[in-house]
């Protein structure tokens, strides 16, 4: 699950150079980054507590 949130997150960012998005798109884009970040450090936290 994380390394295909990681690759969601890559291929987002990724867009983000390529493609024209306006200022609210690429704050839309970037808030779910953020969120697949958050979620990626949490599972990551259940590997290691278990």
């Amino acid at each position: 699950m994380v390394e295909s949130l990681l690759f969601i997150a890559r291929d987002l960012l990724c867009s983000l150079d390529l493609m024209e998005f306006t200022e609210d798109e690429r704050d839309y884009i970037i808030g779910v980054v953020k969120r697949i970040i958050v979620v990626t450090i949490i599972e990551l936290g259940k590997d290691v507590m278990i």
